[in-house]
């Protein structure tokens, strides 16, 4: 019952503001909360590059990670985005897919891993008809 309490109290805090950063930084720390999670991220699939870049991201190297771009097929989140598949990853030291590179650059150390896309997508406004954008969140999992 406690979960789902804390789920209605983050729906709540949610709903509460109109600005749709503040709401995306709220879904976040609610999924970080909620799955007990070290840290969350929110990555955009910019298809004009193939890179996935962070839209948000919580945890101790939240602000870090804000200029650092990952090509789409590297990582755990770049094969999520890749493949369209849901990863659960126990152990990232043991998992050859998982990058390093954004460890090395924040300071953090991440030892396991949910991903998952989400299907969630931004319009280009000059071709309104194929999406630009596609979304991917990344739960670092307390273990």
């Amino acid at each position: 019952m406690d979960r789902l309490n804390s789920i209605f109290k983050w729906i709540e805090h949610i709903s509460q503001t109109l600005d749709f950063e503040k709401r995306i930084e709220l879904v976040m720390e609610a999924a970080k909360e909620l799955t007990d999670a070290e840290a969350s991220s929110l990555l955009l699939l910019d298809k004009r590059f193939d890179e996935l870049y962070f839209v948000c991201a919580t945890g101790e190297a939240g602000k870090q990670v804000k200029n650092i771009r990952i090509p789409l097929g590297t990582g755990i989140a770049g094969f999520v985005a890749q493949n369209d598949e849901v990863v659960i990853v126990n152990d990232t030291s043991k998992d050859s897919r998982f990058f390093k590179g954004v460890d090395e650059k924040t300071g953090f150390k991440t030892r396991s891993i949910l991903a998952l896309p989400l299907k969630l997508s931004l319009i280009h406004i000059s071709e309104p008809t194929r999406p630009l954008y596609s979304s991917y969140a990344v739960f670092c999992l307390k273990k």
